[in-house]
């Protein structure tokens, strides 16, 4: 009988962490809008403290500032960084701060799909509204590169 009770008692402490962390869990949570206004030379300054530019501009092949295409091996296959530049069709020219806001902090495309594995890390989760206006302010400043993202080349785990 006494094992029974733990187990139950287990059982109800699992599931109330399990309850807890999903309520606590940033995914999926949309915080208020954004209004404040973004400073472009900071967001330049986070671009470049945060890696956006280094993982988002191929150096190797000569390309253009945020258009992507940076290779990244993992255990999984290959990923390659998209495009960031104002580009409307290949970039994030249509989007809104608020969804940008979304793929920065919590790694959900607009259309609602997850970046992982790839995106998005702990420490972009904790990017505050005047970063996020900040950031979106100076890639705002990124001229549009009509170069389309390369296809991941992922293997099912």
């Amino acid at each position: 009988m006494r094992r029974i009770i733990r187990l139950a008692l287990g059982a109800a402490v699992f599931g109330s962490a399990v309850t807890g962390a999903l309520v606590a869990w940033p995914i999926g949570q949309i915080k208020g809008p954004i209004t404040l206004e973004g400073d472009v030379n900071r967001g330049a300054y986070l671009a470049r403290a945060s890696g956006c530019i280094a993982c988002h501009t191929n150096f190797e092949e000569g390309g253009a500032p945020l258009t992507g295409g940076v290779k990244l091996d993992t255990p999984f296959g290959t990923l390659y960084s998209p495009n960031l530049t104002t580009d409307p069709e290949h970039g994030i020219g249509d989007w809104t701060i608020g969804e940008f806001a979304q793929a920065v902090r919590q790694g959900i495309s607009p259309e609602g799909e997850p970046y992982y594995p790839a995106f998005t890390y702990p420490f972009y989760g904790n990017f505050t509204d005047q970063d996020i206006a900040d950031l979106w302010a100076a890639f705002q400043t990124v001229p549009a590169v009509a170069e389309p993202s390369k296809e991941q080349e992922m293997a099912f785990p």
